[in-house]
């Protein structure tokens, strides 16, 4: 082996973070599992020195009366001319010499600090991202395959699922993009890193980045229901009564709130005060219609909500998706009636 293997262990150990002896460890491993396949036997003993590169391969033998496996067993009278006070049942060390081990020993020893290296950069890698979770990266689009969309995050490939994406968007190679990291795996090779366009985190963290008062914690957001590309519903309360929330949150002549409507291209965004009084949080929840009344019945998570005739298609949304976020928002099954709907339906029951 080459003299210098020990100087590149301690540097590799250093510079990588990587252990010494855990590298030594390794390369003997490797070793033995060589020596195993070159000589074709089971028990094998490789001591090597890294500091002076000096490398010894024992076969180790069974000593035995009648020797039916020679390349793994020794006699009993063969043995003692070894060592004089040895029994049946122990075993001998046989040397062997082979003229190519050091350049055998000083590959294997490359290609195994080569292998811990990637691993530890893949480790690192893997760590660096993880600590990413439920934050917001930018990266560029390399490829569209089988809807799939992989996104190039410099030190890891990432990987947009067709579940993850928001419907109505395009996406284009070498496109800019934001997202939202859900997940990190430690892939065979390289760590997989799991990205979202549609998961209701992206929408708080853009809103945390362009507004001072949630990250000073004078507002807080209490919850974010969505469906993605289309309406939002965002509650908010606020710590210190001097500021409004919702003020905060929409901006000088929108400011704010505009800029997160560029990034998800119109979908519409409900901003939504909380109220600990479940039939006025019931009433904010259906923006931006208006509520002429509610009536809830917290036992059974329902509540009826009366509309004037003009605001019920409003709040009911295309396709009912602004009642739809506006139940998961309060946890309540909602029926939303204008009164005269309400007042016919209440009479054909009292009849019934």
């Amino acid at each position: 082996m080459e003299k210098g293997i020990g100087e590149t262990l301690s540097m590799v150990s250093k510079s990588r973070g990587i252990s010494k002896d855990a590298l030594l460890q390794a390369i003997q491993e490797a070793l033995v599992a060589a020596y195993r396949k070159r000589l074709g036997v089971k028990n094998v003993k490789v001591i090597f020195n890294p500091d002076v590169g000096s490398v010894r391969v024992f076969v180790v033998k069974e000593v035995v009366e009648c020797v039916n496996n020679p390349k793994e067993q020794i006699s009993l009278e063969s043995a003692k001319k070894i060592k004089e006070d040895i029994n049946l049942g122990d075993v001998v060390e046989l040397e062997e010499f082979d003229a190519s081990s050091t350049r055998i020993s000083a590959q294997i020893a490359k290609q195994v600090i080569s292998q811990r290296i990637r691993e530890a950069e893949r480790g690192s890698v893997f760590q660096e991202f993880k600590r990413e979770e439920g934050e917001i990266l930018t990266g560029f689009i390399r490829k569209i395959s089988d809807n799939t969309v992989f996104v190039d995050l410099g030190k890891a490939e990432a990987i947009l699922p067709a579940k993850e994406q928001i419907r109505k968007e395009k996406y284009r190679i070498g496109e800019r993009i934001k997202v939202y990291v859900i997940g990190v795996e430690q892939g065979l090779k390289h760590p997989q890193v799991i990205l979202s366009r549609t998961h209701p985190g992206i929408l708080k963290k853009l809103f945390e980045a362009d507004i001072p008062e949630l990250q000073d914690g004078s507002i807080k957001i209490e919850k974010i229901v969505r469906e993605p590309g289309v309406r939002s519903k965002v509650v908010v309360s606020s710590v210190d009564k001097n500021i409004s929330p919702i003020g905060a949150f929409v901006g000088v002549n929108a400011s704010r709130i505009s800029n997160i409507l560029k990034e998800f291209k119109g979908e519409k965004i409900d901003i939504i005060p909380y109220s600990d009084n479940i039939n006025e949080f019931i009433q904010l929840s259906i923006s931006p219609a208006k509520a002429k009344e509610v009536m809830a019945d917290e036992k059974k998570k329902e509540a009826v909500i009366i509309v004037d005739k003009d605001q019920l298609s409003l709040a009911i949304g295309r396709d009912g998706q602004n009642i739809r976020l506006a139940a998961k928002l309060c946890g309540f099954k909602l029926d939303v009636r204008t009164r005269e709907q309400y007042e016919e339906e209440k009479s054909k029951l009292n009849k019934g």
